[in-house]
């Protein structure tokens, strides 16, 4: 298979929260309209060009786009284009769910899809592909029966069922987070290791004792930065902000 770089999305701080849901539902009926076509495909012409193409390329072309747009429930200052891109984001799990084969979208539950990943099996002697393309054609059909395409209705079902839920609850925390407000206060020598450039954009303030403090938030960055402090206390604390340190 070429190589083909998918042009680099840039983050648009400046959408609107209709023009956010109008881009995930535009990709949402971009990745359908190639997967139906593909589904529809005839077995004896699922081939590694008709079929696994054209989904690496819209997962290649498309992926930057949906992270980039669920990116913005983390680091928006607007509420509404936080809230947006929580419900965006919802919109796109259920279409994984729904379309989908790869992670990302490996939790796709598509029959019709793997059927023709089947077919592009069968049709498709693995030394006449190169070796990343035959690890490709092997992958995605694992990707599927590790989903349980391949089990009973009943149970394919089941399966589904608990995937949906999960990607509720997961969505559902990410909510709850964006609108954490705890913080937590360390002094300099609790957080070495950690970025100087990081620290240097930290707000501070000087405790009864005189000493100074650095504020953390229980958000992204600060959540994830306080992993890479020197001090294991530091990095306990950082999941434990009802500590007597907590302001």
């Amino acid at each position: 298979m070429s190589t083909r770089t998918a042009p680099l999305p840039i983050l648009d701080f400046a959408i609107s929260a209709t023009r956010l849901t109008q881009t995930v539902n535009e990709l949402i009926e971009k990745e359908k309209a190639v997967k139906d076509s593909v589904a529809a495909l005839p077995g004896d012409q699922c081939t590694f060009d008709t079929v696994i193409i054209p989904m690496a390329q819209l997962e290649n072309e498309s992926n930057g786009n949906k992270y980039l747009v669920t990116y913005l429930s983390y680091i928006s200052p607007n509420k509404e284009i936080r809230d947006a891109s929580v419900e965006a984001e919802k919109l796109l799990e259920v279409s994984i769910l729904n379309n989908s084969y790869f992670k990302g979208a490996e939790q796709g539950m598509r029959e019709d899809l793997y059927e023709a990943v089947r077919a592009t099996v069968r049709n498709t002697p693995v030394d006449t592909l190169k070796p990343e393309d035959a690890r490709l054609l092997t992958k995605i059909e694992l990707d599927f029966r590790r989903n349980g395409l391949h089990l009973p209705k009943e149970q394919r079902d089941r399966i589904k069922e608990l995937k949906q839920r999960h990607s509720d609850l997961k969505i559902e925390f990410q909510r709850n987070l964006n609108q954490e407000s705890s913080t937590v206060k360390f002094t300099r020598e609790e957080l070495e290791g950690m970025d100087e450039d990081f620290l240097g954009g930290l707000k501070k303030e000087t405790g009864d004792d005189g000493v100074e403090r650095f504020i953390l938030t229980m958000k992204y960055p600060g959540i994830v930065f306080m992993g890479f402090s020197k001090n294991g206390s530091t990095r306990n604390l950082a999941h434990e902000p009802d500590k007597p340190n907590t302001g």
